[in-house]
C-alpha cells in the first residue's frame, strides 16, 4: 500500500515538474524563437492544447499527459492553466514571426532589404524606448537617494553626493561623441567632474 502511495506521490511531483519545465520552455521559445526554427517537435506541440499536453522531452523533464491532467497540474503548479495556454500562444506567435523574418531575410532583393531595414529601425526604436524608461528610472532613483540622504544628515548627504558623482562620471563617458573622446586617468576624470560641479 505504501509503495503505491509513494509511486503516486513521485508521479505527481514529476507531473508538476513537467508543467513547470514546459512553462519555462515556452518562455524560452517566446524570447529566443530563432533557436527553435528547426525544432519540429516543439513547433508541432505549439499547434494546440492537446498537442502540447502530449509533448515528451525527457531531457527537459517534460512528460506527456492527458490535457485534463495537465490542466489540473497547471492549476496546482502555475496558478492556472490559462497562463500555460497564453505562453503557448505567445511562443507560437513569436516563432511564426521569426520564421517570417527568416524568409524575408533570405531575399537579396530590394523589397527584402527594405523589410530588413524596417525591422532594424523598429528594433532600434524599441531599444531607444527601453533606454528612455531606464534613464527615467535612474533619474528618479538619484532624486530619491538625494532626498533620503538629505533627511539623514550632512554626513550621509555628502556621501550620497560623492557616490552619485562617480556614477555620473561613468555615464558621461558613454555620452561623449567619438571626436571628443580622450583617454584620461580615472582620478583625473573624477577631478574634472568635481570641477564642473
Amino acid at each position: 500500500m505504501r509503495s503505491s502511495e509513494s509511486n503516486r506521490a513521485a508521479r505527481r511531483q514529476a507531473d508538476l515538474l513537467s508543467v513547470q519545465s514546459l512553462a519555462e520552455l515556452l518562455r524560452q521559445v517566446a524570447t529566443e524563437p530563432d533557436r527553435y526554427l528547426q525544432d519540429t517537435t516543439v513547433q508541432a506541440a505549439l499547434r494546440s492544447q492537446g498537442a502540447l499536453a502530449k509533448l515528451s522531452l525527457p531531457d527537459r523533464a517534460i512528460v506527456p499527459m492527458s490535457l485534463n491532467h495537465q490542466k489540473r497540474m497547471a492549476e496546482e503548479g502555475l496558478g492556472g492553466y490559462s497562463m500555460l495556454d497564453e505562453l503557448r500562444r505567445t511562443a507560437r506567435r513569436s516563432l511564426a514571426a521569426a520564421q517570417a523574418r527568416t524568409q524575408r531575410g533570405k531575399s537579396d532583393t530590394k523589397p527584402g532589404l527594405l523589410t530588413r531595414v524596417r525591422d532594424l529601425e523598429e528594433q532600434n526604436r524599441l531599444l531607444r524606448q527601453d533606454l528612455f524608461i531606464l534613464q527615467r528610472a535612474y533619474d528618479l532613483r538619484c532624486i530619491q537617494a538625494r532626498h533620503y540622504a538629505a533627511a539623514s544628515g550632512e554626513t550621509m548627504k555628502e556621501l550620497c553626493r560623492k557616490e552619485q558623482l562617480e556614477i555620473d562620471a561613468s555615464f558621461s563617458l558613454r555620452r561623449r561623441p567619438k571626436s571628443d573622446m580622450t583617454v584620461v586617468e580615472l582620478e583625473e576624470g573624477r577631478r574634472r567632474v568635481r570641477r564642473s560641479d
